[in-house]
């Protein structure tokens, strides 16, 4: 009988203390949790963009709850904040209230935007969940748009010969030339391209030690014709090197300064340009997808590519596989396996 009622004061005790879980978060606690999400992302090797960006949307969301004095952030609220991030562009002053010292705020946003506001509060949530902050995720019943169907077209072989032609109207070619001849025969992020230091560089063996999401490091390999890009680089800043970083800028207020990704963005699209390139996007980052699909048209295995671009699992880099589906159907058109055995029956060298 004893034993019963122990039993019984036992289940009253996780009773109460599954009632104090609050069902939603309140609105003052918003800021704070998210500093510990953050600081709990940061133990976990999350990146400094990663971070900022849950700062930036926390941020956000916090203005949007004290503007519609919200005193909680339940599913209704949050619901209500991503309607908000579609349609607030239409609102006075903007999505955010800046006005017009904000142009982003006044113009739609993309899809995959909305979808990225979607993934990182539901993640913010679950978070919460997990260690019993609140009762129950606000995202159980709300559904994302999803992320863009529509994947950007590579560049191809002749548009990437015809950009190095153009970096000889730029102000710095071989600095250029060595820019596209990286990204295209290596796949490297745009912010792994700027963070590269000459030391980081194995000339004999043609291998990068680069510093990736994460500040994760993997060795990528580059071929010879990268290996005289990287050569000419160099002799083009003469004595000037100063700065350890193999890519600086030219003119401006800071020259011989290391360039930023977003630099090498404005580089890569003013040569783009020049070249008469007319696709939909115009990036590093699609310039990565081309290196992907002609690696694994070459007969590279997913795996290595995995390793190359610098991916955390085998999915991210399936993606490239389906981009890159005809020129890969071609390739086994012409080193087909099972056509080799045709030809080896009749006795015939295979042709490829």
């Amino acid at each position: 009988m004893q034993h019963g009622h122990s039993h019984f004061r036992k289940s009253l005790r996780a009773r109460s203390q599954v009632s104090q879980i609050p069902e939603s978060l309140r609105s003052d606690d918003l800021l704070d949790e998210i500093e510990d999400w953050c600081s709990h992302g940061a133990r976990k090797d999350c990146s400094p963009k990663t971070l900022d960006m849950r700062r930036r949307i926390a941020a956000q969301l916090d203005w949007f709850l004290t503007s519609r004095e919200f005193k909680k952030c339940g599913e209704r609220e949050i619901g209500a904040f991503l309607d908000h991030v579609k349609n607030g562009h239409m609102e006075p002053g903007g999505r955010w209230g800046l006005g017009g010292s904000c142009s982003k705020c006044l113009r739609e946003v993309t899809r995959s935007t909305r979808h990225t506001y979607f993934t990182y509060l539901r993640a913010f949530f679950n978070w919460l969940l997990e260690r019993r902050k609140i009762a129950a995720s606000p995202f159980e019943f709300l559904e994302s748009c999803g992320p863009t169907r529509e994947k950007p077209d590579p560049f191809q072989p002749e548009h990437v010969v015809a950009m190095l032609a153009q970096c000889a109207r730029t102000v710095a070619p071989c600095r250029n030339r060595c820019i596209i001849y990286l990204i295209y025969d290596t796949g490297i992020r745009r912010e792994e391209l700027a963070g590269i230091r000459i030391s980081d560089i194995d000339m004999r063996q043609r291998l990068i030690r680069v510093r990736g999401k994460g500040d994760k490091t993997r060795l990528v390999a580059f071929g010879n014709e990268a290996k005289q890009a990287i050569y000419e680089c160099l002799a083009e800043r003469g004595n000037d090197l100063e700065h350890e970083h193999l890519i600086v800028g030219v003119g401006g207020h800071r020259p011989g300064d290391p360039m930023t990704g977003d630099g090498i963005y404005t580089a890569f699209r003013q040569i783009a340009e020049f070249a008469g390139i007319n696709l939909k996007k115009m990036s590093p980052h699609v310039m990565r997808h081309s290196f992907a699909v002609e690696f694994l048209a070459g007969g590279a295995q997913e795996l290595q590519l995995m390793e190359q671009l610098g991916h955390t699992n085998l999915e991210m880099t399936k993606v490239y596989v389906k981009i890159g589906g005809a020129k890969l159907s071609e390739q086994h058109r012409r080193f087909s396996p099972g056509d080799a055995l045709k030809e080896k029956k009749k006795g015939r060298p295979r042709q490829s």
